[in-house]
């Protein structure tokens, strides 16, 4: 691994208890995980911290729901990871949480194209690997 993180987990806040229970997972997988409960600090710079994560991430799990697309902090991971997959081949893995093509597409038909997971709701998927 190159970059200090394997994943940088984009959510929105409505989604943290299915996000905690990905970034748990992951880590029980020994995998090292960008989660903002756990990289923030307090009297850290918010900004500063996720366009570090951002930067030292080798993928960007991005845990689509409807209060995902509607927020900005979420837009704003976005867009950097998707113009890191367009210029730099990051590798983007979304999950579907309580969104569907439809939505997505009418929102960013880009995103939609890439292979998701779809979650079941309550509980995380367990991952069986990741493309390294």
């Amino acid at each position: 691994m190159t970059k200090p993180y394997h994943i940088f987990i984009s959510y929105a806040t409505e989604d943290e208890a299915y996000a905690r229970e990905l970034a748990n997972s992951l880590q029980w997988l020994g995998l090292s995980v960008w989660f903002s409960p756990i990289a923030l600090q307090i009297g850290g710079k918010l900004l500063d911290s996720i366009n570090a994560g951002l930067m030292a991430s080798q993928y960007g799990l991005l845990l689509l729901s409807p209060p995902y697309i509607a927020k900005k902090w979420t837009i704003y991971e976005l867009d950097v990871l998707h113009r890191q997959h367009i210029e730099q081949d990051k590798k983007l893995l979304p999950i579907w949480h309580g969104i569907g093509k439809q939505q997505l597409d009418n929102w960013n038909p880009g995103l939609s194209g890439i292979i998701a997971l779809q979650s079941t709701g309550a509980r995380a998927p367990l991952p069986r690997r990741l493309p390294m």
